[in-house]
């Protein structure tokens, strides 16, 4: 639910497979092309370009950046590949504006990353680090903040996280050595990591310390939602509760 892939094992011959890009080298404006069967009328390439990298659609979150293009889909298309100029798959369509003037596709990166899972397991496996967090894009008085500031909202009790010592307040400065300037960098940094990983959390505290935690990657709890507080989002989870600064609403992805 989480990245609307499944895998479908075929026998047939003479198919040879579309080769994987570097969907973490695609840049805006880059030509693309969408390549579908809408109900089956036949094959039904679509040019566009990459308009942004994109966290959220509408009122929902995703559980990391997706590619956001003017590839215009219709009924039919869903899990259409995104090809560079070259051929290779960068991406595969999961979602569209309801005007059609946009479509969305989940990276070539995460889709590798579930793969392996659905093979061995039949199910992805995500990681949890135990925290959820809220942008804030506002000072008190209403002024915005550029870039925004990204805070620990929730620690999960019985977690690594919990056990770190990471506390609610805290400012998020770095995730692995990698700077945290909105929630999307938070939720890209998160979304790779497997059970067991460890990563490294910097942090500035209310009286000015910084520093920085270890904490161990556990098992994603089936619904981590149902107890996060309004205004954050469960780290390494892509649902939004009524975020500062973001869409209301809540929906799982």
């Amino acid at each position: 639910q989480r990245t609307n892939l499944a895998l479908i094992k075929i026998d047939a011959k003479g198919t040879p497979p579309l080769k994987f890009g570097d969907s973490d080298a695609v840049r805006v404006g880059a030509m693309v092309i969408g390549v579908g069967y809408p109900l089956d009328a036949g094959i039904s390439p679509e040019v566009g370009n990459v308009s942004s990298i994109s966290l959220g659609q509408a009122m929902k979150f995703f559980a990391t950046s997706h590619i956001c293009s003017t590839v215009r889909v219709t009924e039919g298309q869903a899990g259409s590949p995104l090809l560079n100029t070259k051929g290779e798959v960068i991406g595969m369509v999961v979602a569209a504006e309801s005007n059609g003037s946009h479509s969305y596709a989940i990276p070539a990166a995460a889709i590798k990353k579930v793969q392996p899972d659905l093979v061995k397991y039949h199910q992805p496996k995500y990681g949890f680090v135990g925290i959820g967090i809220r942008e804030e894009t506002a000072d008190p008085q209403g002024n915005p903040l550029s870039p925004p500031k990204v805070l620990v909202a929730h620690v999960y009790p019985g977690t690594s996280a919990a056990m770190s010592g990471i506390q609610k307040g805290d400012l998020i400065l770095e995730i692995n050595d990698q700077p945290i300037r909105q929630a999307a960098d938070v939720m890209n940094a998160t979304f790779y990591l497997r059970v067991s990983d460890k990563i490294a959390i910097k942090v500035r505290k209310a009286n000015g310390d910084e520093k920085t935690y270890m904490i161990e990657i556990g098992p994603r709890p089936v619904a981590p939602a149902t107890t996060v507080p309004a205004g954050s989002k469960p780290l390494g989870d892509g649902i939004p509760i009524n975020a500062p600064g973001g869409p209301p609403g809540s929906q799982k992805q």
